[in-house]
């Protein structure tokens, strides 16, 4: 599996990620993870809210920290070039990266990086409705406290929610609290949705999902007969699928609200 980053900080004994089957490509990376065992890694620059991976930049460092991080820069992209050039072309670099914004890193995160999304909750009716297919999809239901997930979900980190914009320097801010700062920081118009990520630093496009690690499977109640019966028969392919329960949610009768109904296998 690709290095991540951090160090697990989730408390709780299950993780939700909502899945639709609205269009036939979402169809197809919701049927890919229970045929195939394995989560799509999403790149920041596909993300459906444009505010997010934000921050407000500061270039603020002493001139010789600046060229010591362009001299490092220089070397690595060029390993045939002498210090001594190096240290000749910095200063024009770290001018030329200040005027762009830092835009290669920022390039590098929305497209080189990859993000897995959970939720801790599985009955709001919005997110049924963003990342369900208006219902029509389903939800899963991760364990994260066994043997079969310790290691998938040990570098998981909350996100987190605020008003303002997080603040990093470019200079000093080491990266793997960059990727934090852009990644792991959203508006707190988004605080209901109580997300966790999995950070993937590199062109990965799937990880590995052993599949004890799914404990349940709760369809919505506008899901599809067809729908529901694909993921049926893909479960039931599965002997590893064998202990996970199925569930239909339905509409509360008198409440803005889901319920959900145990399914006889």
């Amino acid at each position: 599996m690709a290095n991540k980053i951090g160090q697990s900080q989730k408390s709780g004994t299950v993780l939700f990620k909502y899945r639709s089957m609205a269009t036939s490509t979402e169809r197809g990376y919701t049927l890919d993870i229970f045929n195939n065992h394995r989560l799509y890694c999403c790149a920041p620059v596909l993300f459906n809210d444009p505010f997010e991976c934000k921050s407000e930049i500061s270039f603020d460092a002493r001139a010789e920290v600046k060229n010591s991080r362009a001299i490092e820069q220089l070397m690595n992209k060029n390993p045939g070039m002498s210090k001594r050039e190096a240290r000749k072309r910095a200063p024009m670099l770290w001018k030329q990266l200040e005027q762009e914004k830092g835009r290669d890193f920022l390039y590098w995160l929305d497209n080189g990086t990859g993000v897995i999304s959970f939720s801790e909750i599985n009955d709001d009716i919005l997110m049924w409705s963003h990342y369900a297919g208006g219902h029509n999809g389903l939800c899963i239901e991760f364990r994260c406290n066994n043997n079969y997930c310790v290691d998938f979900f040990a570098s998981i980190l909350r996100v987190h929610y605020q008003k303002n914009l997080p603040g990093i320097n470019f200079y000093t801010t080491p990266k793997e609290e960059k990727l934090k700062a852009f990644i792991l920081t959203k508006s707190d118009h988004w605080s209901y949705e109580k997300e966790w990520r999995i950070i993937i630093p590199d062109n990965t496009k799937y990880i590995p999902l052993p599949p004890r690690v799914i404990s349940a499977i709760y369809f919505g109640c506008k899901i599809s007969e067809e729908n529901r019966n694909e993921i049926l028969r893909c479960v039931g392919l599965t002997s590893e699928y064998s202990n996970v329960h199925l569930f239909q949610a339905k509409q509360l009768s008198s409440a803005y609200g889901l319920d959900f109904e145990l399914i006889n296998q």
